[in-house]
């Protein structure tokens, strides 16, 4: 079976069994958001270096805390 076509990522994780710490949980909820206008050419948001640094920082704290998780 292939997986679903679902872009949000609250979905995955319920779908999957993941419970995010609750530090990291709204970060997730909000890059769901930022998934898919980002994905479209007319729909890109601004985002300044600033922000993108600070989302990329905390989306490396995703994926270092679901590693731990699949250990």
């Amino acid at each position: 079976d292939y997986p679903p076509h679902i872009h949000s990522l609250k979905t995955l994780a319920a779908r999957s069994g993941v419970v995010f710490p609750v530090e990291l949980k709204a970060f997730v909820h909000e890059m769901s958001g930022l998934s898919i206008p980002t994905r479209y050419e007319d729909e890109v948001r601004n985002i300044n270096r600033a922000q993108a640094r600070q989302v990329l920082s905390k989306t490396r704290r995703v994926f270092k805390w679901l590693g731990h998780q699949l250990k």
